[in-house]
């Protein structure tokens, strides 16, 4: 069987990102919080939430809420820790990870963990696990399965290709935070049977 292509083999990054972002990439519809989150300035935060500010959950023009833009960023190493503690304090102050029970999504269909997971190559582990781990318990394994709508990848599918991102799909299971987002089926799930008239065309097929 050939090989399948690796279409993150040739991803190269900077050695330097400098600000997560600047300001033409905020789009219509961003708020004074998506800038001040995005742009790990904790001060301006602390100061927007004591003036009263609601917009922890508010969405820009492709449904962008704080968090996605702190999800997807590429950050360097010494920023990796401030856009933890970014997401924790949002979290905090009543930014949601879900909507209706489901994963929150951009308007491309990408859920804060499969962006997080894109964003793994340069950033680590470190973002994607303080997402998970502010998951609802009881849905953590149901939302970490949740896939993408443009390529049907779940969260760790989109991580596992990623040859800079140092943990496997396997070694994340060793990540208690994360296990819920290996992918595998739960071993209680039984396989489909397959028809008689299937089992018959396999058997055609090998003897023929």
């Amino acid at each position: 069987m050939a090989e399948e292509k690796n279409p993150f083999i040739d991803i190269k990054y900077p050695d330097k990102v400098g600000p997560p972002m600047k300001d033409e990439h905020f789009l219509r519809g961003s708020t004074p919080m998506h800038k001040a989150a995005a742009l790990l300035n904790m001060e301006e935060v602390d100061k927007l939430l004591a003036n009263g500010s609601t917009d922890v959950d508010t969405g820009d023009v492709l449904d962008q809420t704080p968090l996605v833009l702190l999800a997807r960023n590429h950050y360097d190493p010494e920023d990796v820790p401030k856009a933890v503690a970014m997401i924790n304090k949002l979290i905090a102050a009543g930014a949601t990870l879900t909507v209706e029970g489901k994963i929150r999504r951009d308007q491309y269909g990408d859920g804060v963990t499969h962006l997080a997971a894109m964003a793994s190559g340069k950033n680590g582990h470190t973002v994607l696990e303080a997402l998970v781990n502010a998951l609802p318990a009881g849905d953590k394994a149901q939302l970490c399965s949740a896939r993408c709508k443009n390529f049907g990848n779940t969260a760790v599918r989109a991580l596992s290709p990623i040859p800079h991102f140092i943990y496997s799909r396997d070694s994340l299971s060793s990540l208690p935070s994360l296990r819920s987002c290996t992918g595998r089926p739960s071993p209680a799930a039984p396989r489909r049977a397959r028809s008689s008239s299937t089992r018959a065309r396999a058997s055609t097929a090998r003897t023929g």
